[in-house]
């Protein structure tokens, strides 16, 4: 027998012996699986479980199909896209009540200031952790870690474009999602349903 054969044999054997030793395992925890359902917990437990398994089989990650103002459904991509660009548009450029002078905000006077190393120490503090990135995919905890080394690099680039007096590019776009809330009909964007139906983040 040659030492290629061994090798198998002996692949084959642990190959039998890594399914027996998991058969065994799933066997036990089916096993305590099963008998933690009897108590009050474990049926807590059971109902909690069916519970997330309804809801994420309720969730709608991806919608075929809209209606138009009419009520019309909409099947067609270029169709679906022109309604969400109209919807939106709409809800973007709403106009509210307002007297066009705002309060208490003070008069900036003269030449405006650099962005301090601290106030940008005080803003990147104060961001959230777990929110969703931007274009760049930075999460803000990317510059919590980097503290000063961080902060320097941004109240750099900020005078930067002080100075300048340019933004990127990129800053002038924006991505919006639409998230279906569960609420009402998913494939109308009507007037009456709009605000409860979908949100965009």
């Amino acid at each position: 027998m040659t030492v290629k054969q061994n090798k198998k044999e002996l692949y084959m054997e642990c190959k039998k012996k890594a399914k027996r030793a998991v058969a065994i395992a799933r066997g036990k925890t089916q096993e305590k699986l099963y008998r933690s359902l009897e108590s009050p917990q474990g049926q807590k437990d059971l109902y909690r479980l069916a519970r997330a398994r309804e809801k994420n089989e309720r969730d709608i990650t991806h919608i075929k199909c809209i209606k138009d103002n009419e009520k019309k459904v909409l099947t067609n991509d270029d169709d679906i896209k022109d309604r969400w660009r109209e919807y939106f548009r709409k809800l973007m450029n709403e106009e509210n009540e307002w007297s066009g002078e705002l309060a208490n905000v003070p008069t900036n006077l003269g030449v405006v200031k650099q962005v301090s190393i601290d106030e940008v120490r005080m803003a990147v503090l104060s961001m959230k952790n777990g929110r969703a990135t931007g274009p760049d995919s930075i999460p803000a905890e990317v510059w919590k870690f980097l503290k000063g080394d961080g902060w320097s690099w941004l109240a750099l680039f900020f005078n930067k474009m002080l100075h300048e007096e340019e933004i990127p590019e990129e800053w002038c776009n924006s991505l919006l999602v639409p998230i279906y809330k569960n609420k009402g009909d998913y494939e109308d964007l009507g007037k009456s349903d709009r605000k409860k139906n979908e949100r965009g983040d």
